[in-house]
């Protein structure tokens, strides 16, 4: 649904025919809306809204644009190749571009301990909802949720989707040849972007020039949150606390702005 943020007024309201929207696959750009929705009517019936990935997506599922002034459908498109996602999902927008990422598990190597996981990702044309490219990436590492395996979300510089660890070029999928990030140190801090640097967890707060691959630790009395918390702002980054309770024995457990020398 939607309002008007200066009247408190509602311009409009959605219901889909289906089963529920997806709410990280809400994301908006350019007047439209887009989002995923699950083509299972028995998720609308969960008491807590708590639905695991193999009954939203495992009978299908459609991704959506709503115009954003009226709540009109542009268009709905099955995505069947979404079936595969085991652990998350989410969606971006960028450049007339929506990109779909998610996890799955792989066949176990009996050498691990823990299963094997890849990440999906899927881009689709914003006009027309036709899908432009699938890739799944070949390097993601195991599952067992310690640290943000499952839990990562990609950022979108320019004409460049960044992953852990690769890059692929907006429209067309093909992987940017020569970028290989390597975070180093414990990751489960979600990556976050400027038009000129990564920022995310390697231990501590860290950055990486996307011009040159050059990482620089910021600080070492401290540590970013689990989720997405270093935010370049405003010619600033910000980093709200968010380490509170973690066992991690950083010093310092409080809110930073830090500015460029």
């Amino acid at each position: 649904f939607a309002f008007n943020r200066r009247t408190g007024s509602r311009l409009w309201a959605y219901t889909g025919q289906a089963g529920v929207i997806i709410n990280p696959t809400i994301a908006g750009g350019d007047g439209r809306l887009y989002f995923v929705e699950s083509s299972n009517p028995a998720t609308r019936k969960a008491p807590t809204g708590r639905v695991t990935l193999a009954d939203l997506l495992g009978q299908g599922s459609s991704l959506v644009a709503l115009d954003l002034q009226t709540g009109r459908t542009v268009w709905k498109k099955p995505v069947p190749g979404l079936k595969a996602l085991q652990h998350n999902i989410y969606l971006s927008y960028a450049s007339k571009t929506v990109v779909v990422t998610g996890t799955k598990n792989i066949s176990r190597d009996p050498k691990q301990r823990e299963t094997a996981m890849r990440y999906d990702l899927c881009a689709f044309d914003a006009e027309t909802g036709n899908p432009l490219w699938q890739v799944t990436q070949p390097t993601a590492g195991l599952t067992g949720g310690r640290h943000g395996e499952q839990d990562q979300h990609p950022v979108i510089v320019g004409d460049v989707v960044y992953t852990s660890p690769l890059a692929y070029y907006l429209r067309t999928g093909k992987q940017v040849e020569g970028w290989m990030w390597r975070r180093g140190g414990h990751g489960c801090g979600t990556i976050s972007a400027s038009a000129a640097c990564m920022f995310y967890r390697s231990e501590q707060p860290h950055m990486t020039d996307l011009t040159t691959g050059r990482q620089t630790r910021l600080m070492d009395v401290t540590r970013p949150g689990c989720w997405i918390n270093i935010i370049p702002a405003g010619g600033l980054l910000l980093m709200p606390e968010a380490s509170s309770g973690c066992t991690c024995p950083y010093a310092i457990q409080t809110s930073m702005a830090l500015a460029p020398k």
